[in-house]
């Protein structure tokens, strides 16, 4: 019976002892657990240990988009996103760049395809890890500034009618910093003030970029000219104001070149 009841406080004591062992391993793993997240939750939150923008410039994405390339360098890639914003606080484009990644393109106007902008304008460059901001930087834009001189106009002689203007052709240079764009929908020609119909660009679209030119050709439908001596107005509308150009034509030097 004392054999029994010592087998009886043996087994107790092991079993005591494993609980305990059992218990202290428990313990153990959940404080490995907590650290475990905790470091991971700091890994998370603690932002990139370096974050260098390296370089920014106006470029004409996809054709017909002006934008911002900025040109970074980062130590981290997790909820970084980098964000421009205009003068008034309303985001104009936002990126969200991946690992590995050292350059982004940010559009200047939303979904602004083929829009001229011909006004300067001072943007925000934002960069954010998260909800923290890292960065920030002014980005001054001058516009898109174009000079246009008349090399030659393709006349014809409507008796009764007037001079209709067929076609006219144009130096276009553009000594802005942002790309200038010239298209069937953004042109309008107007004679002695009053719009002609409809105005076409050779080749439908035209992007005369940062101190560059083009020669260009521009044929306006239904436009008659009652005198010789007239106003010819070039309009190319953009999406904070529009740019105009007139010139004082004396129809009759064309009509002799064309004949």
């Amino acid at each position: 019976m004392f054999e029994v009841g010592g087998r009886m406080g043996k087994l107790a004591k092991v079993a005591l002892v494993i609980v305990i062992i059992l218990g202290i391993l428990a313990i153990y793993g959940i404080i490995s657990l907590y650290v475990g997240v905790y470091e991971g939750l700091k890994e998370v939150e603690s932002p990139p240990s370096r974050f260098e923008v390296l370089e920014t410039k106006i470029v004409n994405h996809d054709g017909c988009y002006p934008s911002l390339y900025v040109r970074f360098n980062t130590t981290k890639y997790t909820l970084l996103s980098i964000k421009l914003f205009t003068e008034n606080g309303t985001l104009a484009d936002e990126a969200f760049p991946t690992e590995g990644q050292t350059g982004v393109t940010l559009m200047l106007i939303p979904y602004g395809c083929y829009k001229n902008i011909f006004r300067p304008h001072t943007y925000t460059l934002k960069v954010f890890y998260g909800d923290r901001q890292i960065y920030s930087r002014e980005i001054r834009v001058l516009g898109a500034k174009p000079e246009i001189r008349l090399l030659g106009i393709s006349v014809e002689n409507m008796t009764w009618v007037g001079y209709s203007v067929e076609s006219m052709k144009l130096l276009v240079k553009n000594v802005g910093d942002v790309p200038l764009y010239i298209t069937n929908t953004n042109i309008k020609v107007y004679v002695d003030e009053k719009q002609c119909p409809l105005a076409t660009v050779e080749g439908n679209e035209v992007v005369v970029l940062p101190h560059t030119q083009k020669t260009i050709i521009i044929s306006p439908s239904m436009c008659v000219a009652k005198k010789l001596k007239t106003k010819l107005t070039i309009e190319i509308e953009g999406y904070d104001t529009n740019y105009n150009v007139t010139f004082s034509v004396d129809l009759s030097k064309y009509l002799q070149s064309s004949k």
